[in-house]
């Protein structure tokens, strides 16, 4: 009777799972189908059962972001956060949506923690580069994103943004010479930038 029990438990338990699986999977491929509502939908009632799966909560508020729930991705991220303030993606998150709504303090704030926890992270320095570049800070835009593009070669978007900042640092041919090499990077918005500040 014990035993009996004892593999009832494990197959509930082992069923439990798999449902709950089966949901952050679907919620995986309605958000990789441009689903972002029915991911949510998902995403959230597998979270009844696993409150604290810090992928699928992070998969959650990246649904949101793509609706424009900020607010909501924003919850999402910090509650990652609180799980473990060393998961990446969702600084990287937090921050953008900082970014984005022009808080860009807020911003700075979690990209600089996030250096000492990743240092050789090109998009945190990228991303702060850019913060520091809307609050014309250029000097420091300029050195983060010179790291960025130091691990990262190929980051066309440092190249364009760090242009921008040397051109307000009056160092107009050198950020000229970013902004064309962004241009060659497949940055179209270059060229506006050229024609306005390298001609």
């Amino acid at each position: 009777m014990l035993k009996l029990r004892l593999y009832l438990t494990v197959l509930i338990m082992i069923v439990a799972v798999s449902c709950g699986s089966d949901l952050s999977d679907k919620g995986d491929q309605l958000y990789k189908q441009g689903k972002y509502e029915e991911a949510i939908e998902a995403y959230s009632e597998y979270l009844e059962t696993y409150p604290n799966n810090e992928i699928v909560i992070y998969n959650r508020g990246r649904s949101y972001e793509e609706l424009g729930q900020f607010d909501e991705a924003i919850a999402d991220y910090e509650k990652v956060l609180k799980i473990d303030d060393r998961h990446m993606n969702s600084r990287l998150g937090l921050a953008s949506l900082f970014y984005k709504n022009e808080d860009y303090p807020s911003a700075e704030i979690i990209l600089t923690e996030s250096m000492k926890i990743s240092p050789e992270n090109p998009n945190v320095y990228a991303l702060r580069g850019k913060v520091n570049f809307q609050m014309s800070e250029f000097k420091q835009s300029i050195t983060d994103l010179s790291n960025a593009i130091k691990i990262k070669p190929d980051m066309a978007e440092a190249y364009y943004y760090r242009g921008l900042a040397y051109i307000g640092t009056n160092k107009k041919s050198t950020g000229c010479a970013d902004l064309q090499k962004a241009l060659s990077m497949g940055i179209d918005v270059a060229q506006n930038s050229i024609n306005k500040y390298c001609k």
